[in-house]
């Protein structure tokens, strides 16, 4: 039997812009697709299983990690993915990127399609679809506060390099809706809109993509085709040295509309070198 090898994906990415009056949209009117603050741009989406090139946290923002015989857990249940799932991961990021402390704080799972899906609970919840990043380099450190507070101090006493890193997988296989990142060479800090979302707490904020304000920039969009659930993607979303953070989306596949919906989970977690 052969397997169809997709090379490349040719999407529309929706990112945003200003209206007329030169304002940013909301927290919540970057979910509702307002026209006056779209921007959707024909990409190219590369599948990293056939790239002629490596791909690390360092020199590209992103990369893959095995996570061989994934825990079997309800993964509905947040206190058994802190429990048997978090240990994991926090093992499989400390080996893999060579850290000192790892600690995941935050996670959630998408099992949901885009389309009935924004009026979202706690279990149920769709792919995300604007190109965004999670945090800004601002708002990082004040999560960590939240989150880590004592992980905080000694970095900042410390002066130690830590990073926030986002670790994504699938809970079947991926035939819907899969994620794709920005490679980093591709990124400019002048890409990014800084969003407020008081919503979730004091102080948090988030970066929004924006297209390259210079006409002859594309952002460099790659994903892996028929992702698995041993196959893990990490990408960085805050870095204390300053490296450039990636944006990362879902998108649609070609005849994906029957297929079932996608189950992945996202885990957010604070490494330390």
């Amino acid at each position: 039997m052969t397997v169809d090898i997709i090379e490349s994906v040719d999407v529309e990415i929706p990112y945003v812009k200003r209206n007329s009056d030169g304002e940013l949209p909301n927290h919540a009117q970057m979910f509702s697709w307002e026209p006056e603050f779209m921007d959707m741009q024909p990409s190219t989406v590369r599948n990293v299983r056939v790239a002629n090139q490596k791909f690390s946290i360092a020199s590209s923002g992103f990369e893959y990690a095995r996570l061989d015989e994934p825990p079997v857990i309800d993964y509905s249940d947040p206190d058994q993915v802190k429990e048997k799932y978090f240990p994991k991961l926090e093992e499989l990021i400390k080996a893999k990127l060579g850290a000192s402390e790892v600690k995941a704080f935050h996670h959630v799972v998408r099992n949901t399609n885009y389309e009935t899906g924004m009026g979202y609970t706690r279990k149920h919840r769709c792919p995300a679809r604007r190109p965004h990043v999670d945090v800004t380099s601002k708002f990082a450190p004040i999560l960590m506060s939240w989150d880590a507070p004592d992980m905080l101090k000694d970095v900042t006493e410390n002066g130690k390099h830590w990073q926030m890193v986002n670790a994504w997988r699938p809970l079947k296989l991926i035939q819907k809706s899969p994620v794709t990142v920005a490679h980093t060479a591709s990124m400019a800090w002048e890409d990014y809109l800084v969003v407020p979302q008081p919503e979730v707490g004091p102080g948090t904020e988030g970066f929004w993509l924006q297209r390259p304000q210079d006409p002859e920039r594309k952002h460099e969009w790659w994903f892996m085709d028929k992702q698995t659930p041993e196959e893990v993607l990490l990408f960085l979303q805050h870095d204390s040295d300053g490296a450039q953070v990636i944006g990362h989306t879902s998108f649609q596949l070609p005849g994906e509309a029957p297929k079932e919906p996608r189950e992945s989970i996202e885990v957010r977690l604070f490494v330390v070198y």
